[in-house]
């Protein structure tokens, strides 16, 4: 730290006065003290933020171990019945069991993909890989593969209003949002409950809207502040699995394109996701 103007002054005149020496090694003892302390401050902050750190390292690796036992019991389960009651069990068993099995693999695969999006640094620090393709033949692909498997129990509709057109982003990324938040509409809602999907065209250079509107559990007022927090939970959650990270996700890819986001729900009720981007 270079001295100041004071202590420059000191230094000249320490050799014509005895008080002016004393009073410089006074300064250069309170810097050298403040710099201990700034040390020492560093240093609580730095251990502050390592136990930080690892209690968030085990909190999810407790998390993640937790999530995927329960999936892949239930898997286990079913191929222990097929493979020693193969021959007792009639289709519409083997059907059910085989079901449970493949239920539980998308289960997993969308807990992977979520782990992965968050070990490649939480999407914010990455680089979007962007090309030209169909939003809606996109949207219309997940809408049937999610009423194909974890929606076959939903009423899913997809429709699209605007005029659509070729778009220029990272395909896998929205394809991330999408899921996200259809896997969350899925899971919040009871069996047989209707699920509405839509994909807006604004008019060129103005953007795109996607919106899905369930109904549900929903989130309250004091949670609402927390959904987008990496791990956060809400308290009406327990009985449904999942990481608390694909809102997380989310909302990092929709900040990456400089969109927005908004939530509007209501606790037992409806719940609106609403996203808009330049596209």
């Amino acid at each position: 730290m270079p001295l100041s103007t004071d202590e420059m002054v000191l230094v000249r005149d320490c050799s014509k006065d005895d008080s002016s020496y004393q009073r410089l090694r006074e300064l250069l003892a309170e810097r050298e003290e403040r710099g201990e302390q700034q040390v020492r401050q560093l240093v609580a902050q730095y251990e502050s933020l390592a136990v930080i750190l690892r209690d968030s390292q085990n909190m999810m690796m407790t998390r993640i171990s937790h999530e995927f036992r329960t999936p892949l019991t239930i898997v286990m389960t079913s191929c222990d019945l097929l493979e020693r009651y193969f021959d007792r069990l009639d289709a519409d068993k083997r059907h059910h069991h085989l079901h449970k099995i493949r239920m539980q693999v998308h289960r997993i695969a969308g807990m992977l993909d979520d782990i992965l999006a968050m070990m490649r640094g939480m999407v914010r620090h990455s680089y979007p890989q962007s090309k030209e393709f169909a939003l809606d033949e996109l949207c219309q692909d997940i809408q049937h593969r999610v009423t194909m498997t974890s929606g076959i129990h939903h009423h899913c509709y997809f429709n699209i209003t605007g005029t659509p057109r070729l778009i220029t982003a990272d395909e896998n990324l929205l394809h991330t949002v999408m899921m996200a938040l259809l896997s969350n509409a899925l899971k919040y809602s009871p069996e047989q409950s209707v699920i509405l999907f839509n994909l807006h065209f604004e008019a060129l250079g103005q953007g795109i809207t996607l919106r899905v509107q369930n109904t549900g559990i929903g989130i309250s007022e004091t949670e609402m502040p927390h959904i987008f927090e990496t791990f956060y939970r809400g308290e009406n959650t327990s009985a449904t699995s999942g990481l608390g990270l694909g809102l997380s996700i989310t909302k990092q890819i929709v900040t990456l394109y400089n969109g927005t986001i908004k939530v509007d729900s209501q606790p037992n009720g409806m719940t609106t996701f609403t996203i808009w981007l330049p596209l």
